[in-house]
């Protein structure tokens, strides 16, 4: 027994609506009814017989004893997956099983429910297909297929948007759908777009849409919203294409309102003899017609020639209301022409239009009077050769068109009859003028026939046109009973005289109207064969009331029409006949009725044998089951447009088409389908060929754009393989690279090939192997089946992949080949010349970007070692195009202290001395035309130093255009050392005079010091004489001493060695230093406190201080200061191992320095 609890729980579950088991040990211990139900089985069988696996579908076993085991290891508490369930029956059902794992009976144990979701499934199935069917209907669709969101974007196009506006998809989408949209027609599509938005229902709208070609299509749009979870989120749109029909139905439109306006002006020439009144109806018709706002009629005076203005219209601007009731005459020129816009047409006899008139070869000015005309067109009224005057036309806003020309040129045809007439009524006036009433000359002049009869039938007046349509004379027939006539005379003269002869007297009987009726008169005596439309009335009042009126309308005009108008139609049966459009009608039931000479000959059918044909028996399994459907959619009186489909030729062979159909209705059922197709057979493989040819120099251009960059070599070679074969669609593909050292061909990149033999497979090049064969040719190699070859044998790595066919071409010249390229298939195909030349190409591509390759390494290594050379070149390199240096060498920039980066695009004339730019520009200009003379010029550094250099310079061309390029040395030390050597010879110079005065000097001082001193022996120290001569004697002799000192300077006293206080020798010669250098230099004298005694010469030391002082006189041209300083040093062992040339022992150093600017 169960608790009560556990009885609540068992009943729950026994009763529950999804099936619950558990589970244990490979068995069932427990399931509900349901779940035994839901596998066809009774909950006993299931726990005593079956385990879990035996309710699984095999293929699904493996996942869930996996399932299972999971679980039982406590890996995951919970399980939930889907899997599919065996019946009792065999039938599969989907499950989806929840359980958990538990305990039971001190084991683990699941616990769990299942649910069949076999129909839940089927949905999602069924909904899968109908999704993936409506997209692939969406995709092929015909019609632009589009949707929206809410804020006007578009989201999605389909296919169709391609091909029917010339737009990439990918442009549009993101973009808002009003950009596509003319501005005209922007109103009219956003009122579409809301009403869809708020679920309106909407008629379809024409709107133009901008086409990629810059023109704009005519698009039949409908619209419906999108929904999801009950929210408008968007717009789904269908655009239909109807350009062509739109300009057809216009052009119909056209025509029928043309014929429309012709009839009404005919019918008013039948009804009234008024020329004004024609003229009234003419323009109140023609104007709308052409939208022009002004026109005029006018009639030429046949006796006079000058042209009468009868009517204005478009007069409601009042512009032109003061010329309504009067009539305007204009008279030829001395010419004899009429002159201006008015009188072209009258005078050439022909009709034309302008809608430029100033620019107009007869324009002649508008008066001042008169309403400006914007633009013009004038048909003038011929008959007989005559022109009888003209219809005129002016400012229509749309401008004049060749059509309307010729509406116009119509109905200047139907006024050139109503002015004929109104001439041969005015004749006819003129001549019956004395004795005519004017109700008897309209009546006599119409061409209307009339019987007038009394109460009794007699016929009482009779007009002259029935005297013409029957052949009657009046006094034959005035007086005679009606009834009679036409029993005895009148009906004979018809086609069915006794259907007429009925239908008029029995009028007579009840003496009523009759409708009309048309009635056919032959030839015969005093007749002319005619059409008369009859029409009668009783008289009711007056002399002959009770009597009857009687109508014959000639109508053989409208007839001949209407026989024109048959022929017409025969005639488009003809051009339908012979018609280069597959034409053909086909019966509800698919049966052929009819088909044109361009279907027979097309699908090698007789006509009669077509008609034992039925519209499926003609069309190819690929396109019977969407034919069939879209003819079936006409039978429903849908119109389908570029339908395409493939025919069944009687041959066998297949005929592309595109077309349309559409289905005839009588009495609201579908009569017959018309189906009129275009055989796009050659179109659709010259197509298929433009693509083919278009992905091949789609691959080129890649590859010559890949080529050109700097894409490594095994990657371009990689690249080049993929798309030979994708494009002419092989399995494989393959670059072998020659090695000419081994004399094989390395498989280098692939396609298709087994994994591992790129980059190892080596391939003879001798002629027995195809590659090799290819070599030794200079065309491309074609193998159409491999097995049969007899040229050369199948190489090995092409037998194992089974190649049947291939073709094979060389990289680079037969006579310097590169490798070779080859493409290969499985099957049999015979590979076209114009593969060929593509994988040629392909090649020739690959050929040049080796070559690059090879020549730009070749032109790093070369530009490498020129580098070096003009890197490592001791004089300066520069290259000078307009004036701005392009490249200069790291010695030119140190010569003026800039970095070569600083250099590069300065003026070239900023580096040269301010004071000699002029001179160099006008020296760079002469260089350019006639050669660079080498030239010392003084430059500036970037310091603003002064320096001196030596130009070297030739004229080249860099990049294509007239440069110069040059070597720089700086001369400056070299420049400076030449200044010393002038002022070293000027100072030779000077010592060399110096040296001659210095000898004079020296006599005559000798004179005076020995004269002198003779004076002075003969006097006594403490004579006053004598003191004055000792003055004289000290003098003369520093004036020796001076003289002395000059010999020294000119080199002209010999060496004389002896022991010198240097400074007492300093002490002299710093008044001469200090008169030789000038007064801007200080001389400072540093002395050592004790004597600095040495061996030399005073004269060769006083040389060398003198020199030093100059030096220093140059190199301060500002002024500065000048030391000149003694010091007793003693020079050890240390020091002489640091400076070799020295030896110990004392020595006096004597430094000269100064404050000027150094040298570098």
């Amino acid at each position: 027994m169960l608790g009560g609890f556990e009885a609540q729980v068992k009943l729950i579950v026994d009763n529950a609506i999804v099936g619950v088991y558990l589970f244990q040990d490979d068995k069932f211990w427990y399931v509900n009814p349901v779940l035994a139900k839901m596998f066809g089985y009774e909950p006993e069988e299931v726990i005593e017989r079956l385990g879990p696996l035996d309710v699984i579908h095999p293929d699904d076993r493996d996942l869930v004893r996996r399932q299972i085991q999971i679980r039982l290891e406590g890996k995951e508490e919970h399980l939930h997956y889907v899997f599919r369930g065996l019946r009792k029956d065999g039938t599969v059902i989907y499950c989806e099983t929840f359980g958990s794992r538990v305990h039971y009976r001190g084991k683990p144990a699941i616990v769990g429910t299942i649910i069949d979701i076999t129909e839940r499934k089927r949905a999602e199935e069924s909904l899968r297909r109908s999704e993936e069917q409506y997209r692939t209907l969406v995709e092929a669709a015909q019609d632009v297929i589009f949707s929206l969101s809410t804020e006007g974007v578009i989201t999605s196009l389909n296919p169709a948007f391609e091909l029917n506006t010339g737009w990439p998809r990918s442009q549009w989408i993101g973009e808002r759908f009003s950009v596509l949209v003319h501005p005209e027609d922007l109103p009219l599509a956003e009122d579409l777009f809301q009403r869809v938005l708020k679920g309106e229902s909407s008629s379809p709208v024409d709107l133009r849409i901008r086409q990629k070609s810059g023109s704009y299509g005519i698009y039949e749009l409908t619209g419906a919203p999108i929904v999801h979870e009950g929210r408008v989120t968007g717009a789904l749109g269908i655009a239909r294409d109807v350009t062509s029909r739109r300009e057809m139905e216009e052009k119909l439109q056209w025509e029928l309102a043309v014929n429309s306006v012709v009839s009404e002006i005919a019918h008013t020439l039948l009804s009234t003899s008024s020329l004004r009144d024609v003229g009234y109806e003419l323009l109140d018709r023609v104007t709308p017609l052409t939208g022009s706002k002004h026109g005029f009629l006018s009639i030429v005076d046949l006796e006079t020639s000058r042209e009468v203005r009868l009517l204005f219209a478009g007069v409601h601007d009042e512009e032109c209301t003061a010329f309504m009731d009067e009539e305007l005459t204009f008279s030829r020129g001395a010419d004899g022409r009429y002159h201006g816009l008015w009188g072209h047409a009258l005078n050439t006899g022909q009709p034309f239009f302008t809608n430029a008139p100033d620019a107009h070869e007869a324009s002649a000015g508008v008066p001042s009077w008169h309403v400006p005309i914007k633009n013009f067109a004038a048909a003038p009224a011929v008959a007989g050769g005559k022109v009888l005057g003209q219809i005129a036309l002016a400012n229509s806003p749309r401008g004049y068109t060749q059509r309307d020309l010729e509406a116009l040129k119509r109905i200047a045809n139907l006024y050139a009859l109503a002015v004929l007439r109104h001439w041969e009524a005015k004749a006819l006036k003129e001549s019956e003028e004395s004795y005519r009433s004017l109700i008897d000359d309209v009546v006599e002049s119409s061409n209307v026939g009339l019987f007038i009869l009394d109460a009794d039938f007699k016929v009482v007046w009779v007009n002259r046109a029935i005297e013409r349509f029957f052949g009657l004379k009046r006094k034959e027939v005035v007086g005679r009973d009606k009834r009679q006539l036409v029993r005895e005379r009148i009906k004979y003269m018809f086609e069915d005289p006794d259907g007429f002869a009925a239908r008029v007297l029995a009028t007579y009987d009840n003496n009523t109207y009759i409708e009309n009726f048309e009635c056919h008169v032959l030839p015969g005596p005093g007749r002319e064969e005619r059409w008369l439309e009859h029409w009668s009335q009783p008289i009711k009042s007056g002399l002959y009331a009770g009597g009857r009126i009687e109508h014959y309308y000639d109508i053989t005009g409208r007839k001949r029409a209407e026989e024109a108008l048959r022929e017409s139609e025969e005639r488009y049966c003809d051009l339908i006949e012979n018609i280069g459009d597959l034409v053909m009608s086909v019966a509800p039931d698919g049966r052929i009725l009819y088909v044109n000479r361009a279907w027979r000959e097309t699908l090698g059918y007789s006509r009669e044998e077509s008609s034992r044909l039925s519209l499926l028996d003609i069309t190819h399994p690929n396109s019977r089951t969407h034919f069939m459907e879209s003819f079936r959619r006409a039978l429903s009186g849908e119109r389908i447009d570029a339908i395409e489909a493939e025919l069944v030729t009687k041959s066998g062979g297949k005929v592309a088409v595109r077309g349309n159909m559409n289905c005839k209705f009588i009495n609201d059922e579908p009569a017959y389908a018309r189906v009129v197709l275009n055989d796009i057979t050659e179109q659709k493989q010259a197509k298929r060929e433009l693509e083919y040819y278009a992905r091949q120099q789609q691959a080129l251009a890649e590859l010559g754009h890949m080529a050109l960059t700097d894409i490594e070599l095994q990657a371009l070679f990689e690249l080049a393989v993929d798309r030979v074969a994708r494009t002419l669609e092989v399995e494989y593909c393959k670059i072998l690279r020659l090695l000419p050292q081994e004399n094989v061909l390395l498989l280098v990149a692939g396609v298709g090939w087994k994994e591992g033999l790129v980059g190892r497979v080596k391939v003879g090049s001798g002629r027995d192997s195809q590659a090799g064969y290819t070599l030794l040719s200079s065309e491309p190699v074609v193998v159409r089946d491999l097995n049969t070859e007899k040229r050369f044998r199948g190489p090995q790595l092409l037998l194992d992949h089974k190649v049947v066919s291939g073709v094979s071409v060389i990289i680079g010249e037969p006579e310097n080949p590169l490798g070779v390229l080859g493409a290969h298939t499985a099957t049999y195909r015979e590979f076209s010349e114009n593969e060929a030349v593509f994988l040629q190409t392909v090649a020739n591509i690959l050929a040049e970007a080796i070559k690059r390759r090879k020549a730009e390494e070749d032109l790093r290594e070369s530009e490498g070692k020129y580098r070096t050379l003009t890197e490592s070149s001791l004089s300066g390199v520069f290259i000078n195009r307009g004036g701005k240096y392009v490249f200069v060498n790291n010695r030119f920039a140190q010569i003026y202290g800039y970095t070569p980066e600083e250099l590069i695009g300065k003026d070239c004339i900023e580096l040269v001395h301010p004071d000699d730019r002029e001179t160099a520009r006008q020296r760079l200009s002469e260089a350019l035309s006639r050669g660079f003379e080498p030239q010392e010029v003084r430059g500036i550094t970037k310091d603003g130093r002064t320096i001196w250099c030596e130009v070297i310079a030739a004229r080249i061309r860099y990049e294509g255009e007239p440069a110069i390029m040059g070597n720089v040395f700086d001369i400056t030390e070299r420049k400076n050392l030449e200044r010393q050597l002038i002022q070293a010879q000027k100072v030779e110079a000077i010592g060399r005079l110096t040296a001659g005065i210095a000898h004079d000097f020296n006599n005559m001082v000798s004179a005076i010091r020995g004269f002198t001193e003779l004076s002075m022996m003969h006097l006594d120290k403490n004579d006053p004489i004598y003191a004055n001569l000792k003055h004289i004697w000290d003098a003369s002799n520093r004036a020796a001493d001076l003289v002395r000192k000059l010999l020294y300077f000119s080199r002209s006293q010999p060496l004389e060695m002896r022991p010198l206080d240097l400074n007492v020798l300093l002490k002299d010669l710093c008044r001469v230093v200090r008169r030789l250098i000038g007064e801007d230099i200080t001389v400072s004298l540093e002395l050592d406190t004790t004597p600095c005694v040495i061996q030399g010469d005073a004269g060769s030391i006083e040389q060398v201080i003198m020199n030093l002082a100059v030096n220093a006189r140059d190199a301060m041209p500002q002024g500065g200061e000048l030391t000149i300083k003694t010091e007793n040093v003693r020079i050890d062992e240390n020091y002489t191992g640091t400076y070799p040339y020295a030896r110990p022992g004392e020595f006096v150093c004597l430094s000269v320095a100064d404050t000027g600017i150094g040298m570098d």
